[in-house]
């Protein structure tokens, strides 16, 4: 029996060729974009998940409130050092732990080797007993033991070591000497924690375990015993703090589960990571793709229904049950969806690694949660074998036979109507897509265009080799380099300070001299005396901070008040610049008011308000504008100077910038980049999004299109003699071209108008995410008209006037 049923299957699909491999090319395209995303979702949500003890792990974080324990005013992963030894001694629960903390990017060096090297991270001897990083050389209790050893991943051993053993070998890294006790295997992309080099620096952790205020800079990760519940650690956690503080202490400590810690800590100070509401809306917009196949292999399956129903009937008439019909449709969607799900991981297949480099990812058929995906796979292969196929085998196997051969079905009122509902699900559906596409692209031109209030064109940043160094001899050749370069033709000015795009380093909690229980987090911009004039800044009151050495290279000796005023601005040590935000945030009704006034509350010193900067966007446009204060800081923690360029092409000094870095600093490789391409790279996500976006809305109007025009051209055979009679009484062109079109239209305009409805509440909300965003005009109702209708009139224009222009004279005589 079921060999008939192939046969039958196979001699239909050789009479029928076109519009099966328009259904197989549909169906394909469908499950190919829904693979792909499965494939990310499944890469993003095995994060940290390789790790052995990955259910018994936790980050500690860290809630920050105010005075008065009312107001949260921030949650950061990092915690003092001596806290995760104590709560370790305290608890019975914890069974190890782990503290982490990165090392600023600075040049590795062994022999002529030198390499700029950025994730550096120094760690407890207890670091490879906690995560289940393989060591391809090493012993994981004894690598990170004694001091200044160092792990380094197998990629940088080639780098630094090349084909030599790198076991013993030592090497220079920020002034330090570390020697390589273990080699790391290659870390799985799927890890939150990443690294280069591990080291131990028992000195580092050392001076800083009696200080539960100050050293907030490690993260700390505890390995509970199994069966613990990390709420009730969470809970002794922090009677521990109010019995050793008191009650009034002001911070309060979480347990993250190490699970959640890439797709859980948006909400989190100073962290990247996944989004987990992009993951599930990515997901939606698959399930979205998917349905627009299946409702177009319905529907098309529908359309070829009366060629089907001839056979069908003669089947019953010879006895064939309903079973055994609804065997038959099943059989066919079953080989259908097969032969779609075998196309859509071939495709799949050819277009990882060109996704993969598009969107920096490293997604593979193979990961942790590969057996999860493949089983989510052929779930939904079945699902979508049931689909496709119970409702036009329950619709056709309930129909008497007398009726097909009168070819009644063809006004079975409730095929007609559930034709027109799968059209309009499925343009409502690329109404939708079409409306995110639009609305992410405008946004993203309106973030890119929209003036952030500082000059970004024309500067060139320099890797800076000073950074955090605070030997006198580096910092005077940083000095110089900036000071020579300044005085080279096309160059405007250098300045050290914190660029755009790079964010803030700290936050502290000031209030004024006058006010000292009115306190306000605010976060703290380091500069130096060029900054304002280099990135071209506005102030509004006051005036700018001068360094003492920068006055005609003269140092000026310290006056009453520590102060002096002189053409060029205010010489003070402790002296700052407010933006207009921090004015507001300390209750100035105007900038001039805030001049002259001291805060309190930044490491045990007094602030004075020199001047106030016109506000600008330090870290993106679709942020607001956070308020901040200005300081001189003594050692650089920014990675680049930032070097303003004259003329059209901001590379054209970078010859002899070089020139002269390579002289000052032979041990440090040379490094540039444009600031406004740095800063655009904060709209990356908002970049993805777009292409996605754009991509999916292709896909779903090209399926929506495909199925329109099988559609059109199965309806307009079958109906050919009845245009050919109203031609006859004298219907002309638009006529019959209105009474071809005027069911599909209805069903579009009635989809488009949900999708507008559905789109305004979503995009909306996701615009609400920024600070600064585009308003749903009248655009937003238009464009899908025009695009769909236009698609509409492209895809059904030549078959409509192919039908419209036969002489009725032919079509009739064939009756």
């Amino acid at each position: 029996m079921i060999i008939s049923y192939i046969k039958t299957i196979l001699r239909f699909f050789s009479k029928n060729k076109a519009n099966y491999l328009i259904n197989l090319l549909g169906l394909s395209i469908g499950l190919t974009i829904f693979l792909i995303i499965g494939l990310y979702v499944s890469f993003e949500f095995s994060y940290d998940r390789f790790h052995k003890n990955h259910a018994n792990t936790y980050r500690m974080i860290c809630n920050l409130y105010d005075e008065g324990n009312r107001v949260l005013l921030m949650q950061f992963s990092r915690t003092p050092v001596p806290m995760a030894p104590a709560v370790e001694q305290e608890i019975p629960e914890i069974r190890n732990f782990v503290r982490t903390a990165p090392i600023g990017g600075d040049v590795a060096i062994y022999k002529d080797r030198k390499f700029y090297i950025d994730n550096v991270t120094i760690a407890d001897t207890s670091f490879f007993n906690v995560f289940s990083f393989g060591l391809k050389k090493g012993n994981p209790a004894e690598v990170l033991k004694n001091p200044f050893s160092a792990v380094v991943t197998e990629k940088m051993a080639n780098r630094l070591f090349g084909d030599a053993d790198p076991i013993g070998k030592a090497f220079s890294y920020g002034g330090k000497m570390y020697m390589v006790t273990g080699v790391a295997q290659p870390l799985p992309a799927y890890s939150s924690i990443y690294f280069d080099f591990v080291v131990s620096d028992p000195a580092r952790i050392q001076n800083s375990m009696n200080d539960w205020y100050n050293d907030y800079s490690f993260t700390s990760y505890l390995v509970l015993h199994d069966g613990a519940d990390g709420k009730v650690v969470e809970d002794k956690i922090n009677s521990y703090l109010k019995k050793r503080f008191g009650p009034d202490v002001r911070a309060t400590f979480s347990l993250q589960p190490m699970k959640d810690i890439h797709l859980r800590s948006s909400h989190l100070k100073w962290e990247g990571g996944g989004d987990l509401r992009s993951l599930y809306f990515l997901i939606v917009l698959g399930l979205f793709i998917l349905i627009t196949a299946w409702v177009n292999y319905i529907n098309l399956s529908l359309t070829k229904s009366m060629e089907k129903g001839r056979e069908l009937g003669l089947r019953k008439i010879f006895g064939a049950s309903r079973t055994d019909l609804v065997t038959q449709f099943m059989l066919e969607a079953a080989l259908f969806n097969v032969a779609s799900c075998v196309l859509a991981v071939i495709v799949a297949l050819l277009l990882l690694s060109r996704l993969n480099a598009a969107f920096n990812l490293n997604l593979t058929f193979w990961n942790v949660f590969s057996s999860q995906l493949w089983f989510t796979l052929l779930l939904f292969l079945v699902g979508g074998m049931l689909i496709c196929s119970l409702y036009p085998a329950l619709l056709f196997s309930a129909i008497k036979p007398i009726e097909i051969f009168k070819k009644k079905i063809s006004r079975s009122t409730s095929k007609v109507s559930m034709k027109q509902v799968f059209l309009v699900v499925q343009f409502a559906v690329c109404t939708f897509l079409l409306l995110g596409a639009a609305t992410v692209f405008l946004q993203l031109r309106y973030l890119m265009n929209k003036e952030p209030g500082i000059e970004l064109d024309h500067i060139l940043l320099v890797t800076n080799p000073t950074r955090q160094s605070t030997d006198d001899a580096v910092i005077q050749r940083g000095q110089s380099f900036m000071k020579e370069v300044a005085g080279y033709a096309g160059v405007n000015g250098v300045t050290l300070s914190n660029y755009p795009g790079e964010g803030y380093f700290s936050e502290f909690e000031l209030a004024l001299q006058q006010r000292k229980n009115d306190i306000r987090l605010v976060k703290f911009a380091y500069i130096d005396d060029k900054f304002v004039d280099v990135y071209k800044l506005k102030i509004i009151a006051g005036q700018n901070i001068v360094n003492r050495t920068s006055i005609g290279g003269t140092a000026i000796a310290p006056v009453a008040g520590d102060s002096v005023r002189t053409e060029n601005g205010v010489v003070e040590d402790d002296a700052v610049l407010l933006n207009e935000e921090a004015v507001k945030l300390f209750g100035f009704a105007k900038p001039e008011n805030a001049i002259g006034n001291f805060l309190v509350g930044y490491r045990n010193k007094n602030l004075r308000i020199a001047g106030v900067l016109k506000n600008y966007h330090q870290e993106s446009a679709k942020m607001k504008v956070s308020p901040v204060v200005f300081k001189m800081h003594p050692y650089s923690p920014h990675k680049y100077f930032s070097v303003r360029v004259s003329g059209k092409d901001p590379r054209s000094v970078v010859p002899l910038i070089r020139q002269k870095y390579e002289s000052l600093f032979p041990e440090h490789p040379y490094g540039d980049m444009l600031l406004k391409d740095l800063y655009n790279q904060q709209y990356a996500t908002e970049k993805h999004f777009q292409l996605i976006f754009g991509s999916l809305t292709i896909v779903a109007i090209t399926l929506a299109s495909l199925g329109l025009l099988s559609v059109l051209s199965n309806s307009i055979r079958k109906r050919l003699k009845e245009f050919a009679v109203h031609k006859v009484f004298g219907a002309n062109g638009k006529q019959l071209s209105w009474l071809i079109l005027k069911d599909l239209v209805r069903a579009i305009v009635v989809g488009v108008v949900i999708a507008e409805i559905i789109g305004f509440v979503t995009m909306r909300g996701w615009l609400k995410n920024y600070e600064s965003r585009i308003s749903l005009g009248i655009w937003f109702y238009i464009t899908p008209f025009i695009v769909i209708f236009s698609v509409l009139a492209a895809v059904t224009g030549r078959v409509v006037l192919k039908a419209t222009s036969k002489n009725p004279t032919s079509l009739l005589r064939d009756e």
